[in-house]
This record gives C-alpha cells, structure tokens and sequence, in this order.
C-alpha cells in the first residue's frame, strides 16, 4: 500500500533506542530531518552566536559538524548526502546570513506533515488517547 500515513509519535525521537549512539542509515537520517523540521505554519526567529536567523515551516537550521555527530557519519558523508538529497528535489539549503548555519529546507514538506487552515494536522480525527475516531483502545 503506498497510500495514507503511519502516525509516529514524536516522543519516538526521545526514546532511548532513537537516541542510541550508533551510526545511521540513510533512512533514519531522512527520518531525523523530517523530524527536525519546523511544523508551524508560522516562522520563527532564532539566536545563532550573535545573530539572529528566521525559520519557516519545513526548514531547520543545522551544521555539517552537528549532523555529523548526531548521525554518526563524517562530514564528507553528511555533505555527499545532502548535496545527494538537492540533486534529487528533496531539500534545498541556504547559509544564514553572517552565520556558518545551514538552513535545510525540506521540499514538498506537506506531504510528509500537511496542515489543514486551522493549523492542525489533516487526515484523520485524533482523540485524547492518540487513536482514531471509531477505533477502540482497550484499557488493561
């Protein structure tokens, strides 16, 4: 089926297998930026050193030393990546002003997280317990 969605709950990211120091696999370093992303539809403003950059929906603000580390790669295999995901209409990426800050940009960002008006997420009706209308979650 390659239709609809998986809801992942962000708190995955926290856990302690995500956060396991190891080296990560193209997939999870795709995975770790569309988490990275900002989902806001509004854009916000950040201090990098003595600068201030702004950052929109979709876009993250990192360095090549920083998705070295946290993806367990050397900076020419994070590099080759990302020009890697340009060349495919993936990202785009730009250096904030004054700073050695990369802001990537996922392209096509609303189809891995789409908004409806309200600024919510689209799709199905979530309900306090994180299921969908009309399914039942036994209690144990």
């Amino acid at each position: 089926m390659k239709e609809g969605y998986i809801p992942i709950s962000r708190k995955l990211f926290e856990s302690l297998w995500w956060l396991e120091e190891r080296e990560f696999s193209k997939a999870e370093a795709w995975l770790d930026m569309i988490q990275s992303a900002r989902f806001e539809a509004s854009s916000t403003k950040m201090l990098v050193g003595c600068k201030v950059i702004e950052v929109g929906r979709g876009e993250f603000p990192a360095t090549i030393r920083f998705l070295a580390k946290r993806w367990g790669w050397n900076k020419n295999r994070v590099d080759r990546f990302l020009k890697l995901l340009v060349a495919e209409n993936m990202i785009t990426t730009r250096t904030a002003s004054g700073t050695s800050q990369t802001i990537i940009k996922l392209c096509n960002y609303d189809d891995y997280n789409p908004i409806n008006e309200e600024g919510t997420k689209t799709g199905q009706d979530w309900d306090s317990f994180g299921t969908t209308a009309g399914q039942r979650r036994d209690k144990e």
